[in-house]
């Protein structure tokens, strides 16, 4: 595992109560790179994620953010390098979509946590960016969970981060904001950033990342280029599934799935 890596999992074990939910997971993302963390559900993708963003602990191994451990970071520091989009936030208070994106800016506050013109410029600017301006002064409590995910998504590119890590930030989109999301991540790395995105949607993480990593069981089955991953006996192997993969008119890879074969991720190789 190279020390340099803008993200690196390097032996990663997570286990609650008496089950592992994560055993010994190792990949790293480079700076500019679009790494798309698939599988079955409860292979351990959110876990791994959580334990990224540092909600939970590894029970064993490590991860290191540009060469240095996640703890050796201050709460300031590593909200300055890293942002996170959950799936959904559950946030009771009534904010206003433009307050929530701005608290994107909260790392870089001076002592007295008020926000300067130059803030309120980049919350707008990415509010833009994702298609929601219209939304600025409405309550999270009236938007639908589509929406909610845009403010997330929002946030997060304001806090102007160097990792990214999405969990299915796509999911509740339409077409056209989905399009708009992935646009942005691939800019964000086109500028030098990592990001790290769960995705249950194959074809989607094909046509947006560099690489895939697969888990299931827990464990990492593959890593590697979608176009070399994506094939019949690894869909079987990781999702149980008989799939069909083909090449689409653009170029870009679709994945059909024509019947279960077995549970998902019980076959290891």
């Amino acid at each position: 595992m190279s020390a340099q890596a803008a993200l690196c999992f390097d032996a990663v074990s997570v286990k609650q109560g008496d089950r592992w939910i994560v055993r010994s997971v190792s990949f790293e993302i480079a700076a500019g790179e679009i790494v798309a963390l698939a599988g079955p559900n409860g292979a351990g993708k959110t876990t791994l994620l959580r334990v990224a963003s540092r909600v939970l602990a590894a029970s064993e191994g490590s991860v290191r953010v540009q060469g240095r451990a996640l703890d050796a970071w201050s709460r300031r520091e590593f909200a300055q390098r890293v942002a996170v989009v959950p799936q959904d936030a559950n946030i009771a208070f009534p904010f206003s979509a433009a307050e929530v994106v701005l608290m994107g800016r909260t790392p870089y506050l001076g002592p007295m946590g008020f926000e300067s013109a130059l803030d309120l410029e980049k919350a707008r600017e990415a509010m833009a960016r994702v298609g929601i301006e219209a939304l600025a002064d409405r309550s999270m409590l009236e938007l639908s969970g589509g929406e909610r995910q845009l403010v997330l998504v929002a946030r997060a590119l304001v806090q102007e981060p160097d990792v990214l890590l999405l969990d299915e930030p796509t999911a509740h989109l339409d077409l056209a904001h989905r399009m708009a999301v992935l646009e942005q991540v691939t800019e964000f790395a086109r500028r030098g950033g990592a990001v790290l995105i769960i995705s249950h949607d194959l074809g989607l993480a094909a046509r947006s990342c560099q690489r895939l990593a697969l888990l299931a069981g827990g464990e990492l089955r593959a890593c590697g280029p979608p176009r070399e991953l994506l094939n019949r006996t690894i869909l079987r192997d990781v999702f149980g599934v008989d799939a069909e993969v083909f090449e689409t008119p653009d170029g870009s890879i679709a994945v059909v799935a024509r019947g279960i074969t077995r549970p998902a991720g019980s076959a290891k190789t």
